[in-house]
C-alpha cells in the first residue's frame, strides 16, 4: 500500500535505479552523462556546487570530461598483437572516477563529504589508475580479466622501476625521474581473451603501455614534467564577410543546379 501510494513498483528498491547507473559506470567505464557540462562542470539542477569548485580548484582534481583525457595510439606502443582489444588513455592531472560522480553532484549529497575526504587524501598518490572492461561478457570474466590486467600493470611498473603509486623505486644516476604523475585509464573491449591469454604475453603488453606513458607523464625532482604538455587548441573557423558567404552561397546553388539537370536521351 505504501508503494502504490509513493507512485513506485511493488518490490522494486527505491535506490535500484542508481544502483543500475553506478554499475554500468564501475564495469564499461563510461561517465555518468547526466549531471556533467561540457567542460566537465556540474550544470544540472541548482548549478555546480561550491564545495565541488572548491576542492576541484584547490587540489587540482579536475571531473571527467573528453577535453581532459587523450587516447595513446596503439601503434605507437609497438604492440605486435591487440587481440584484448586495449585501448589507452592518460592525463597530466588527476581526475576524479566516473563511479563518484553520483556524490559529487550541484546538491549537497550526504556522502559527498566522505567522497572528498577520500580523494583528498588520495592526492599523495601521484599517478591514479583504473581499469575496466567493457560488459561485451558476462560479470564473472569481466571481474577476472579487471584483476589479471591491474597484476600485469603493478609487474610492467616494478619492471621498470616504479612502485604501484608510480614513485621512483630504483636508484638510477642516469635517469631523472622522480616519479609519473597523472590519471591513466585502461580499457579493456574483450575480457574473454584477458582471460584465455597467458599471463606472460600480458605482461609483454603491459610493459609496452608502460612505456607508452612514461615518458609523457614523467616529472622530475623539481615536480616539473619532463616532456611539457602540448595545449589544446580549439580550432575555430574564422567569420566570413557578406561578400564571402554571399559568394560561397552562389556557388552551392550552381553545383545544385548542375547536380539536378540530366543529359537528354538519345533518340
Amino acid at each position: 500500500m505504501t508503494s502504490l501510494l509513493l507512485g513506485r513498483p511493488l518490490g522494486i528498491p527505491r535506490f535500484a535505479p542508481y544502483l543500475l547507473t553506478l554499475r554500468r559506470c564501475v564495469s564499461d567505464g563510461s561517465p555518468y552523462r547526466g549531471n556533467l557540462g561540457r567542460e566537465g562542470i556540474l550544470s544540472l539542477g541548482l548549478g555546480s556546487g561550491d564545495h565541488i569548485r572548491l576542492v576541484s580548484k584547490q587540489y587540482q582534481i579536475s571531473l571527467p570530461n573528453q577535453n581532459v583525457f587523450s587516447f595513446i595510439p596503439i601503434s605507437r606502443l609497438k604492440m605486435n598483437d591487440n587481440s584484448c582489444k586495449f585501448s589507452i588513455m592518460i592525463s597530466h592531472i588527476h581526475v576524479f572516477d566516473e563511479a563518484s560522480i553520483k556524490y559529487l553532484d550541484s546538491y549537497e549529497h550526504p556522502f559527498a563529504k566522505s567522497v572528498l575526504d577520500m580523494y583528498i587524501k588520495k592526492k599523495k598518490i601521484p599517478l591514479w589508475h583504473k581499469v575496466f572492461a567493457h560488459p561485451v561478457a558476462r560479470p564473472f570474466p569481466c571481474k577476472v580479466a579487471v584483476k589479471r590486467i591491474r597484476h600485469a600493470l603493478f609487474d610492467a611498473l616494478a619492471y621498470y622501476g616504479y612502485d604501484r603509486e608510480g614513485r621512483k623505486i630504483t636508484k638510477d644516476e642516469s635517469s631523472v625521474i622522480t616519479n609519473l604523475y597523472g590519471t591513466v585509464k585502461i580499457a579493456c573491449g574483450d575480457p574473454k581473451a584477458v582471460c584465455n591469454i597467458k599471463f606472460a604475453d600480458l605482461l609483454e603488453q603491459m610493459k609496452q603501455v608502460v612505456a607508452g606513458f612514461e615518458p609523457i607523464l614523467a616529472k622530475d625532482k623539481n615536480g616539473e614534467f619532463i616532456t611539457a604538455p602540448r595545449p589544446r587548441v580549439n580550432k575555430i573557423q574564422p567569420k566570413q564577410t557578406g561578400s564571402q558567404a554571399i559568394s560561397r552561397i552562389g556557388d552551392s546553388k550552381r553545383t545544385d543546379m548542375r547536380s539536378n539537370t540530366r543529359p537528354a536521351r538519345r533518340m
